[in-house]
């Protein structure tokens, strides 16, 4: 699988398991904002390690010119994560912003998409051809 079409699936499932259940979305938010040394706690444990192996992935492209050179892998994990949780937790109210219909939601999520990936994937050089 492509690199591109790998990061489509990965951030598809991620969004898409918070989305199905805005309630798991809302949970961890809550968590974070009343009992931060808690999750903490999990944030260094078994989420390091899943943060750690996406970061693995962030860096390899990185070396063959896909991802952006400055991008900090882990950093950037931890803030794709925190705007797919704070989208799916509150996207109910916020999208509405937009257009309140389910239309106006999809392009709300679309977004974020687009955000995240183009934060990470470089363009590749002229002429050339992207590799899987």
């Amino acid at each position: 699988m492509a690199s591109e079409e790998r990061f489509d699936t990965v951030l598809g499932d991620v969004a898409g398991f918070f989305a199905d259940d805005p309630d798991r979305a809302r949970l961890l938010l809550r968590e974070a904002l009343d009992r931060p040394a808690a999750i903490a706690r999990i944030l260094r444990g078994p989420v390091r390690d899943w943060v750690g192996s996406i970061a693995a992935y962030i860096r390899e492209g990185q070396r063959l010119g896909r991802h952006y050179a400055d991008v900090d892998p882990e950093a950037y994990v931890v803030h794709v994560l925190q705007m797919v949780i704070a989208t799916a937790a509150a996207a109910a109210v916020t999208h509405t912003a937009i257009e309140p219909s389910p239309a106006g939601r999809a392009r709300f999520d679309r977004e974020l998409h687009r955000i995240a990936k183009a934060a990470l994937f470089a363009p590749p050089p002229a002429g050339a051809r992207r590799r899987p």
